[in-house]
């Protein structure tokens, strides 16, 4: 059994980054947690690119509301494409969200179904440094019992 905020952890940590071999798992944070470590544990102050940020949303039953994830990504400078990475981790949700939805188990009796939202994917740079780019998904979430 998973809890709504283990679920969003489950969902949103299966993606890879491509341009490593073997591939490498994108780190994933809940919106506010953004915390990196070394080897040891320890938090260190610089971003390690790419990575997720996902919002946290409860529904109440039988309704929806709208969420997103961002992917970020900040590649070295001799990259022609800031977005190649992005779009790869894109094409992964894409392919992990399919038109009729996703449902991801929280408990015994129920979950989340994530559906695309329209627009299901947009880019947006990030004012405060402009070698930081990000991808946005938004979703549409929605409560179900079994």
């Amino acid at each position: 059994m998973k809890n709504i905020r283990e679920a969003y952890q489950t969902f949103w940590s299966q993606f890879v980054d491509n341009s490593h071999t073997p591939p490498r798992p994108i780190p994933a944070f809940a919106a506010g947690t953004v915390v990196f470590r070394d080897a040891t544990g320890k938090p260190i102050s610089s971003p390690q690119f790419p990575y997720v940020t996902f919002e946290i949303v409860r529904t109440p039953f039988a309704e929806s509301t709208i969420s997103s994830a961002s992917i970020w990504d900040s590649p070295p400078l001799q990259v022609q494409n800031i977005y190649a990475r992005i779009d790869d981790v894109l094409e992964q949700a894409a392919k992990a969200i399919p038109e009729e939805g996703v449902a991801i188990r929280t408990g015994d009796s129920g979950g989340i179904i994530i559906y695309r939202s329209t627009p299901f994917i947009d880019y947006m740079d990030e004012p405060s440094n402009t070698a930081i780019a990000r991808g946005i998904i938004r979703i549409i979430i929605k409560n179900y019992t079994t």
